[in-house]
């Protein structure tokens, strides 16, 4: 892998895990996670982050408030599977301890296969055939993923304009 490639990821994996890990506001004493509180769709930093870049992505469409009505839930619904994508890579680099502590890269949130092709990695000696056999798997789930991508992102651009779809390029959303 190039330099280049190793030094983005690690930028990305890194923002993606402040973002996940920010402590909560001053919510009048409610915890973080609550239904007003960090978690998702709450109150708490994590949650003013995406209802601030949800913001700044329907200003940047210049679009009305029905149109947004449309727009918005199919662009969340690109979002949350492109986190699952960066969740997969995330824990990929970090390996089994993850974020230290849980979150949502722990093994409850994560897929049999993604789990299986680590803990087959940490032993001593693990057969190819083994080997094998999980990482067919690990592809098989990583394509699914891929591909419910890929589905919602051209559910998302069929409801744009061409200069909104544009936009959603370069704001990283669309390919």
């Amino acid at each position: 892998m190039s330099r280049k490639y190793l030094t983005v990821t690690g930028v990305m994996v890194l923002l993606l895990a402040a973002v996940a890990y920010l402590p909560a506001q001053d919510t009048g004493g409610r915890q973080r996670g609550g239904p007003e509180g960090g978690g998702p769709g709450g109150g708490g930093r994590g949650g003013d982050f995406r209802a601030r870049m949800m913001e700044r992505q329907k200003e940047e469409l210049n679009v009305t408030d029905e149109e947004w009505q449309v727009i918005e839930p199919l662009l969340t619904k690109v979002s949350e599977k492109q986190q699952s994508l960066r969740m997969a890579q995330f824990r990929g680099m970090m390996g089994r301890r993850g974020g230290q502590g849980g979150g949502p890269w722990d093994d409850q949130e994560m897929p049999a296969a993604v789990t299986e092709l680590q803990t087959l990695l940490e032993q001593e000696n693990p057969s190819a055939d083994e080997i094998k056999a999980k990482l067919a798997a690990y592809r098989e789930w990583r394509t699914q993923l891929e591909d419910d991508l890929n589905a919602a992102r051209e559910e998302l651009k069929k409801v744009l304009t061409l200069k909104q779809e544009a936009q959603m390029v370069m704001m990283g959303v669309l390919e």
